[in-house]
């Protein structure tokens, strides 16, 4: 999942579908907690694969411990994603504030911060992403997600009039991916935007 998620941070679609339908193939075997099956949701809804989120939702359904607030937790994420995926962003925000035991809160503030977005609540999505950019998830799963918040957070405030704000978190941007490949497609966003602002 997380060679999936670089593929995907590289703009490498088709490579990143080929390790995540490897991951989607392991997934089946028992070993696998309620957690990583949402983690898995969570990638396959960034790449567009619906059936697959549905049939992994199934196998966390199938596992889940009532008694584990873990697993309470990852099932209540992964609803949140699934919301989110079938343009339901009411029903999303009401699980995900349900997912306080989720183990990755990168994941879950991101989800937010997308619902509200397409809500139209800049300000709180913006206070979501705010919260991701104060966690510190180098080297753990939300460690991608991270530095994009920036790019997002650039756009919301860019929208909202504050071009000196928006400057400010494109530059953040291109300044935590200054060792990315120059062709990384937020890297390229975060410059494109600089280069009409500044």
């Amino acid at each position: 999942m997380l060679l999936a998620g670089v593929y995907r941070a590289a703009d490498r679609a088709s490579d990143a579908n080929t390790e995540i339908t490897r991951v989607i193939a392991l997934a089946r075997a028992p070993v696998f907690e309620p957690s990583m099956l949402a983690m898995l949701i969570y990638a396959c809804q960034h790449l567009d694969r619906p059936r697959d989120v549905d049939a992994v939702v199934t196998i966390l359904h199938a596992r889940l411990r009532s008694d584990s607030r873990a697993d309470r937790g990852a099932e209540a994420f992964a609803a949140g994603v699934v919301h989110l995926a079938k343009h339901r962003p009411d029903s999303s925000l009401s699980y995900l504030r349900k997912a306080t035991d989720y183990a990755i809160d990168v994941q879950r503030l991101m989800s937010t911060a997308e619902a509200f977005h397409a809500l139209g609540h800049r300000d709180s999505a913006r206070v979501a992403l705010l919260a991701v950019m104060d966690t510190d998830p180098f080297g753990s799963e939300g460690q991608l997600d991270w530095p994009r918040a920036s790019l997002l957070l650039g756009d919301l405030l860019l929208a909202s009039g504050d071009t000196a704000g928006a400057v400010r978190r494109f530059t953040e941007m291109t300044t935590r991916w200054r060792d990315a490949p120059p062709d990384t497609r937020d890297l390229v966003t975060a410059r494109a935007r600089l280069a009409v602002l500044v």
